[in-house]
């Protein structure tokens, strides 16, 4: 029987923990909120992790709540388990998972970003990683909200290859470059993720905030990729949506089916030589509305070779102004 309350105090220059599992078993915890009492979460903050799960197998967790700690929900070594309904403010990482395999993540809010937290690279809603090969995989994410990520909404990054990250119904809203993004290792080390599927997500307004490398969908060094349903909108007066929908450099095998991308800034589909050769990607049917100099499809291999680059399935593009299909 775990508190239904946990109020984490110290002074701002001592380290805040929360709630720590570690080598459990068949733990079940239940109805948990854990607060930081100094303000803020991020770069100068002196809040670490606010429920921490570690080298533990059949963990469930139902109802968490956590506010005002850099990496609120820290997951890492994690088997076979599950947390369902967790709510996550203040945060520099809302959820950070690492060396983690057969587990799902259901039904979270990450939202409102710490007030010492600015847009850094290092700074996500969901980041998932690994510090060696083989040791993430077959997660799930369903029905996860991430707002106001300083960088992206969702990523899977490192210089290790992740393998089965489901998303499902998972939406970013307003995040400062990505609303998600799978990122291999880098072209010298060979490292790529596989078999990523985004399925019924959506991003709202993200990647506006001046930066170039910002995209709705960024699917780059990885392989085996599929995208269904995704839509990108604008909640704003202006409309724009992104600056591209969904990104795809240096992957393998890649289908985006029945994409949504409106009035975004360069394009609804990019496919490009950054990150190496591109093969077998198929843009199968969506709807693509674009103004103002954007490209419903952008295509750019002046230093790649691209291969069975496929355009099927009749998408609707509905273009005013300059620009190109």
């Amino acid at each position: 029987p775990y508190p239904s309350f946990l109020r984490s105090e110290s002074s701002a220059s001592t380290v805040q923990r929360g709630f720590t599992a570690v080598g459990a078993g068949n733990l079940t915890v239940r109805n948990l909120a854990v607060k930081a009492t100094t303000p803020g979460a991020g770069s100068g903050s002196a809040n670490e992790n606010g429920a921490r799960f570690e080298a533990a197998e059949n963990v469930s967790v139902t109802g968490l709540s956590v506010e005002g700690f850099d990496y609120a929900v820290r997951v890492k070594g994690l088997y076979m388990s599950e947390i369902n309904g967790f709510e996550v403010k203040r945060y520099r990482t809302g959820l950070y998972v690492t060396d983690t395999t057969y587990c799902a993540f259901r039904n979270g809010d990450i939202s409102i970003k710490g007030p010492n937290t600015t847009q850094d690279n290092g700074h996500n809603g969901v980041l998932i990683d690994a510090t060696g090969s083989g040791l993430t995989d077959m997660l799930t994410l369903e029905d996860v909200m991430v707002a106001d990520a300083g960088a992206t909404g969702f990523r899977l990054g490192g210089q290790n290859p992740i393998d089965g990250v489901d998303h499902v119904r998972c939406r970013a809203v307003r995040a400062g470059s990505n609303g998600f993004k799978t990122l291999g290792g880098t072209l010298e080390s060979g490292s790529v993720h596989r078999r990523v599927r985004y399925l019924n997500c959506s991003s709202v307004d993200v990647g506006l905030g001046g930066g170039t490398n910002t995209y709705g969908i960024a699917v780059h060094l990885t392989n085996d990729v599929y995208i269904a349903d995704f839509t990108a909108t604008s909640s704003s007066s202006t409309g724009v949506s992104c600056r591209t929908g969904v990104d795809v450099a240096g992957a393998k095998r890649v289908i985006v089916r029945d994409a949504q991308v409106y009035r975004p800034e360069v394009a609804a589909i990019s496919i490009r030589e950054a990150l190496g050769d591109v093969s077998d990607v198929t843009i199968a049917g969506g709807f693509f509305s674009t103004n103002n100099g954007a490209h419903a499809f952008l295509i750019d291999w002046r230093w790649r070779t691209f291969r069975r680059i496929t355009v099927t399935g009749a998408p609707v593009c509905e273009h005013y102004g300059a620009g190109f299909l």
